[in-house]
Order: structure tokens, then C-alpha cells, then sequence
């Protein structure tokens, strides 16, 4: 029988032909990119704009094959990235490297948080809203509100929200109470609410005279006369939550001083570590809140430079991505970025977990990445989709075959380091990947 369609895998040639090739015993590229196939002392990456997302369960060498060397790229070709990095692995593999080319690095460290950089999550919507950008900062409040109160309390949404606001309420309270944005921290703004414990009338009183309707409608659900028990359920929420933050004395040392600055980061040349134990996803939030910030403020950038484009592209490389509390507007971001030069590279264990945390966005989010990476899995849905989106072989006597089956995507060589590649419009690749160990970068 005579295949009559045009279904089949791509080359290795082929597609080391419609990608960029960086030679490893160099150490400068002028751009750089995910690794997507790798050929002796040849990587192959795609330089583009395009997002990308790499699919692969618990122990299918995500980071050794691709985040890993994708970083050691980057920061030959001297773009920008932030990185999360849930053992510390990352960091310490390659911020020295990044130092020593040049670069401004920071990180935040929530395995080991005494030895962290600080970092103030008020401080960029204080700026903002001091600025007269009340909108934005008022944005950055409701997302921050929103990840302290936590996605486990949207099961009792009345209280989640009435939470929320307070929250938010409270942190413009702050905002217009104190003189700096050193001061507009997280423990000041604990302070501001056990002052409210002590006397809620009086407090109430202060917070109508200064006659900010915002302020006053973020508070309003916390009525002082409503009966005992309501008004008790409410500020239980609101310290159930904050305590998530404060019950850790070297959190809010983190959280309260600024090592790390946002807006210096969109103006330099930077490479930023984000360390967030996998094991253990109390302070997960923090990432998610500085990515969300840093996107904002790298928007901000683009939207007054030339060709509304960041001068220096910013890579957003978020392995667990699907372990972090949701990010408000993950679709809008991801759909806006590619023209701003800014690119992200998102990691995820399974198509479940990651419909679990966006719902309907997660089609949206997969859909604006061009170049989808797999190694291993044996979640159905995920296996069907990939097996989908290789196309079958179709034979004169109407019989179909899958170009490759749900079976044969779970038999991928590990050790060899094969990968599924669909990058952009081409057809898929069976591609070898090398282990981090096996690549042999200049040091510089």
C-alpha cells in the first residue's frame, strides 16, 4: 500500500537546517534560545520570539536536559532571564557565570530564607500609586491580596473575598500612612491590623476621615456592627492569611527590606534565581507575585521604548509551572509578550495539572507556545494530544496509522536523552538532548 499523505517525522537535519546553530566552544551568540536538538559540539535553538512548553513527569531530566543548558545559553548571548528553581541547583551551577559575564544577579531564596536576598512586594504599587498610577497599582494590590489570602480558601469564596479586600484595603491604608516605600513593608502592615484589633472603632473612625472612597470600599465588608461572630469570621480570615507570611520571623525579614529591585532588573542586564522548595508550597505564592510584578514593570518598559519592544529580550523560564498559584491574566500575558520581546518557557509535569490550575486557559496558554518539547508521560490526555498533533499516515486502501502512538511516546530513550520536538510549523522530530554534565561550555 501507498502512503498517500504527507505525514512524517523531520530529519535531525532538517530541522538543525531551520534552526540557529551555536557552536559550543564559543562563548558569545547573538541571540539564544531552548535547546531543540543537539548534534556533537553543535546546539540547535530557536532564536525567535516564540514561547515554548516542555512536557515531562517527575524524573524525566526537565531541568538537566533543558533549563540547565537554555541558561547557559542565555547568558552567552546576553539576555535577561528569571528562572525558577525549585532545588537551588540552577543557582548554583551557573550564577557565577552570570556574574562574571556581566550580569546583574539576584535571587530569592524560599528553601534556605535567612540566607536569601530581601524583597518588598509593596513597594513597586507604593511607587505606582504615589506616582498617580492608581490603576496600576491598584492591580498589583488585588493580585497580592489575592495570593496571601491563597487558592485552598476559594472554597468558602464569600470569605475568601471579603478577605481580599480587606486586605487590599489595608494595604492603601498603609500606603497613605507612611512616608516612604521603605516603610510601606509587610510588617507595618501587620502592625497596621493588630492596631485595628485593638480598637476597631477608633481605627474606623480615622480611616472615614480620611475620606479616600477607594480605601473606604475595600473596608466597607468589615462592618464594626455587624453581630460578634460575623465580625470574628472575618478578621480570622484576614489573619489566618497574613499569618501565612508572619508566623515565619526570617519570612518577614525577606519580605520587609529591598535587595532585589524590580525596576532595576527591566534596566539592566539581569539574571534573577527564583528558589522555591518543590516539597513544600506555603510561600510558593512569593514567586508567583514577583513574576506577576516583574511583568507589569517590563510592559511598563516596553511600552515607551522603541518599537514598543524591551531593548534587552527577557526570558521567563517558570519550571513547576502548574505547582504555583495561579497568576491572574496568564493568557493575556503569554498572548501579549512575543511582541514585547519578552519570551517564556514553561515547564509542567502533565496537561491535568496544568487544566487543573487555568481551566479554560490552559488551551490558551499551550496555543501560544510554537514550540512544544516532550519526554515522558503517561497521563492518556497528554499521550492523545501529542500522538494527535503528529498526524497519521494515511494508505491508499483508506487505512490511518498514527505517525507515533500513545505507546511509543511512553518509551522514549532516558538515557539517551530522546525528546518529541514540535517546533513552530514543522513537522515533529525525534531529537537527542544532552545531559547538562555532557556539555562542554567554555568557562568565561
Amino acid at each position: 500500500m501507498n502512503q498517500i499523505n504527507t505525514t512524517r517525522f523531520l530529519t535531525q537535519d532538517e530541522l538543525a537546517a531551520k534552526l540557529t546553530e551555536l557552536k559550543l566552544s564559543e562563548n558569545r551568540y547573538e541571540a539564544a534560545g531552548i535547546p531543540l536538538l543537539v548534534k556533537g559540539d553543535k546546539v540547535y535553538v530557536d532564536t525567535s520570539d516564540s514561547h515554548s512548553i516542555i512536557f515531562g513527569a517527575t524524573g524525566s531530566k526537565k531541568t538537566r536536559l533543558l533549563v540547565m543548558p537554555t541558561v547557559e545559553l542565555l547568558y552567552r548571548a546576553g539576555e535577561s532571564f528569571v528562572v525558577t528553581d525549585p532545588k537551588g541547583e540552577i543557582f548554583e551551577r551557573t550564577a557565577k557565570h552570570a556574574k562574571e559575564s556581566g550580569y546583574s544577579v539576584s535571587w530569592l531564596d524560599l528553601r534556605n530564607v535567612a540566607e536569601s536576598l530581601r524583597w518588598n512586594p509593596l513597594e513597586l504599587p507604593y511607587r505606582y500609586y504615589h506616582r498617580g498610577e492608581t490603576a496600576k497599582a491598584m492591580e498589583l494590590v488585588t493580585q497580592l491580596s489575592s495570593m496571601i489570602v491563597g487558592e485552598e480558601a476559594e472554597k468558602d469564596k464569600f470569605w475568601a473575598d471579603t478577605s481580599k479586600n480587606i486586605i487590599s484595603g489595608f494595604i492603601l491604608l498603609l500606603m497613605g500612612f507612611v512616608d516612604s516605600a521603605e516603610e510601606c513593608n509587610i510588617l507595618n502592615l501587620m502592625e497596621l491590623w493588630e492596631t485595628y484589633l485593638s480598637d476597631r472603632k477608633t481605627f474606623m473612625r480615622r480611616v472615614k476621615d480620611e475620606e479616600n472612597k477607594m480605601i473606604f470600599r475595600k473596608l466597607s465588608a468589615m462592618d464594626i456592627s455587624a453581630s460578634s461572630s460575623t465580625l470574628a469570621s472575618m478578621e480570622a480570615y484576614v489573619s489566618s492569611s497574613l499569618n501565612r507570611i508572619t508566623i515565619n520571623a526570617d519570612m518577614m525579614k525577606l519580605l520587609s527590606g529591598n535587595d532585589v529591585s524590580i525596576e532595576k532588573i527591566v534596566d539592566e542586564k539581569a539574571a534573577v534565581y527564583l528558589v522555591i522548595p518543590d516539597e513544600n508550597p506555603t510561600y510558593h505564592f512569593i514567586a508567583s507575585v514577583f513574576l506577576t510584578q516583574l511583568y507589569d514593570c517590563l510592559i511598563g518598559k516596553a511600552q515607551v521604548s522603541k518599537d514598543n519592544r524591551l531593548p534587552i529580550r527577557m526570558n521567563f523560564i517558570v519550571d513547576e509551572f502548574a505547582n504555583l498559584p495561579k497568576i491572574d491574566n496568564m493568557d493575556s500575558m503569554i498572548t501579549a509578550a512575543r511582541s514585547r520581546n519578552i519570551r517564556f518557557i514553561l515547564v509542567v509535569q502533565s496537561m491535568q495539572q496544568l487544566k487543573y490550575k487555568y481551566e479554560a486557559y490552559a488551551d490558551v496558554i499551550c496555543s501560544n507556545c510554537n514550540n512544544w518539547i516532550y519526554l515522558y508521560s503517561k497521563e492518556y490526555e497528554l499521550l492523545q494530544k501529542i500522538s494527535h498533533l503528529c498526524g497519521e499516515k494515511i494508505y491508499d486502501n483508506n487505512c490511518r496509522i498514527p505517525l507515533i502512538s500513545e505507546f511509543e511516546l511512553q518509551h522514549l530513550d532516558k538515557e539517551a536523552g530522546e525528546a518529541l520536538v514540535l517546533a513552530c510549523r514543522n513537522y515533529p522530530c525525534i531529537v537527542n538532548l544532552k545531559d547538562i554534565d555532557a556539555y562542554e561550555f567554555d568557562k568565561v
